[in-house]
């Protein structure tokens, strides 16, 4: 970061500089008021309103269509954005009279709107904040956040920013002597659910399909429906059930193994042996039966089927524990999702 010297500058050189004001006439759009709102305004296209809750024109949200309890706060940096500077270039070079100088105030004014405008912070007591911002459905119930309190930030950019740490959190307070059904939400109503998590990219949501792999037929699953937003794995319990994984695979080839050992000792035996008098189900030299017993054949015969037994037993278990959404093994998160 620069740091600015020390000069000696009159005001004319000062307009726009270091923070002074800089007079951008009619592309510094005016609040439109609605009703009782207080405005606080700065020079330079910033607005701190207090009001009722509303998302655009004085008739929209709950405050717009007469709800009560519904108080809200909206800070708002450029307001307008980019359309209304654009729609003032218009007005200035296709309507005759009007110019920076003489630009009528009633074109000015603008309602808040949560599409346009450049950057805000939106509280509300009472409202619709999904509809407000135009977002995809997540993992909630359809009209979960209608007419809840809420907080929306949106711009072109956002950063949180923790020194030592961030939480992202959704559920009750943890309060002492809070009752029974412990800390209820603004309306007075029971959270009986733990709240989730969506992360959401791209502000869709909806199923896709993959017919795109049909080139490999049914074993890649052609025309199944994949749900965009699914849960986020646990990393311990996947970390738990790969380890378990990599174990069978090295039981299952210690099976493989003891298998083509005693079928190529067997496959030996077989080969060394020769018909007396040229018949095929004569007696042999040296003889099969004595050559059999003094293997260990049998033995290793049983315990594999034994060992590939529990082994299948034991994936059983594994998928039951990890990829059943009933134990806290399961693999998936219950309440983190992504897209």
């Amino acid at each position: 970061m620069s740091k600015v010297r020390d000069v000696e500058i009159n005001n004319e050189q000062l307009v726009g500089m270091y923070g002074h004001h800089l007079n951008e006439g009619p592309f510094i759009p005016l609040w439109k008021e609605s009703g009782s709102e207080e405005v606080l305004r700065g020079n330079n296209n910033s607005f701190i309103v207090l009001g009722r809750d509303r998302d655009g024109h004085a008739g929209e949200g709950v405050g717009g269509q007469g709800g009560t309890g519904c108080g809200s706060i909206d800070i708002v940096a450029g307001l307008g954005g980019f359309d209304y500077k654009e729609g003032v270039k218009k007005q200035i070079n296709g309507r005759k009279g009007i110019d920076k100088n003489n630009y009528p105030t009633d074109l000015r004014r603008t309602d808040p709107n949560f599409y346009m405008d450049a950057a805000r912070v939106y509280i509300t007591e009472k409202g619709n904040i999904d509809h407000y911002f135009g977002l995809a459905q997540g993992t909630e119930r359809v009209k979960q956040s209608e007419l809840k309190s809420a907080i929306g930030i949106k711009a072109d950019h956002l950063r949180l920013v923790g020194r030592e740490h961030i939480k992202i959190v959704t559920g009750k307070a943890r309060l002492e002597n809070g009752g029974t059904a412990g800390e209820r939400n603004s309306g007075g109503g029971k959270i009986e659910n733990v709240g989730k998590i969506d992360l959401i990219a791209g502000n869709y949501t909806d199923p896709e399909e993959t017919g795109f792999m049909s080139i490999f037929g049914d074993s890649m699953g052609v025309g199944k429906t994949i749900r965009k937003l699914q849960p986020i794995p646990k990393g311990d319990n996947l970390k738990e059930i790969l380890d378990r994984i990599l174990d069978h695979v090295i039981e299952l080839s210690s099976l493989a193994r003891s298998n083509t050992g005693w079928i190529q000792n067997l496959t030996t035996i077989f080969q060394a042996h020769v018909h007396e008098f040229n018949v095929p189900f004569g007696p042999t030299s040296p003889p099969i039966t004595s050559a059999l017993v003094s293997l260990p054949v049998w033995v290793e015969c049983w315990s594999n089927w034994v060992g590939s037994l529990v082994l299948t037993l034991n994936v059983i278990v594994d998928k039951i524990m990890f990829l059943f959404p009933f134990f806290s093994t399961y693999v998936n998160s219950r309440f983190v999702n992504t897209t």
